[in-house]
C-alpha cells in the first residue's frame, strides 16, 4: 500500500492496509484498541513537512457519520518505508510548505518540553517552556509552583 502526500492522505492508506488484511470498520481499530498484527506492508511518501506520519504507528481518521476523530494506534500502522524527498513539498503552495514546516518545528519544540513538573530537592517546578499552555483553545497559565509532595 502506498501513502502519498500529505498526512490524510498516508493515514488513508495506513488504514487501508490494515483493513485490507483484517476486515471490518475503522471504529473497530479505535483507541483502546491496539492493532500490532500486520496489515499490508505501507510505503509512505510524504509531500508535506508537517504530520510525520511517514513515521508514526499511529492514524487518525474521522468517522463521517459522527464527525469524530478516532485515533488508531499499533505496529500495523508504521510504514515499511519511507521515500522522503523535500522536493516534493516544492510541487505545493508556498504557504501550505511554511504551515507543514512551522507544524514540525512546533512537533520538534512540544517533545523537548516535558508536561509534568520537575522534583527539585526543595519544591516541584514546572520547566519554563511548559509553563504557558493552551486549553480548550484559550491560553492558560500554570502556576510556576506545584504543592509540595509529602514521601
Amino acid at each position: 500500500m502506498v501513502g502519498f502526500g500529505g498526512g490524510s492522505p498516508m493515514d488513508t492508506a495506513k488504514a487501508l492496509a490494515v483493513l485490507a488484511v483484517h476486515g471490518g470498520q475503522m471504529p473497530d481499530y479505535k483507541a483502546p484498541h491496539v492493532q500490532d498484527a500486520p496489515g499490508l506492508p505501507i510505503i509512505a511518501i510524504p509531500t508535506t513537512a508537517g504530520t510525520g506520519s511517514e513515521a508514526t504507528r499511529f492514524t487518525i481518521i474521522t468517522d463521517e457519520t459522527t464527525d469524530e476523530k478516532m485515533l488508531c494506534a499499533g505496529l500495523a500502522y508504521l510504514p515499511v518505508a519511507a521515500l522522503v524527498d523535500y522536493e516534493l513539498t516544492l510541487t505545493k503552495p508556498m504557504r501550505l510548505t511554511a504551515d507543514t514546516a512551522i507544524d514540525s518545528l512546533t512537533h520538534a519544540i512540544e517533545a523537548m518540553c516535558p508536561s509534568a513538573p520537575i522534583r527539585s530537592p526543595t519544591r516541584w517546578r514546572w520547566p519554563r517552556c511548559a509553563r504557558s499552555r493552551p486549553i480548550c483553545g484559550a491560553s492558560a497559565r500554570i502556576p510556576p509552583t506545584a504543592p509540595s509532595a509529602r514521601n
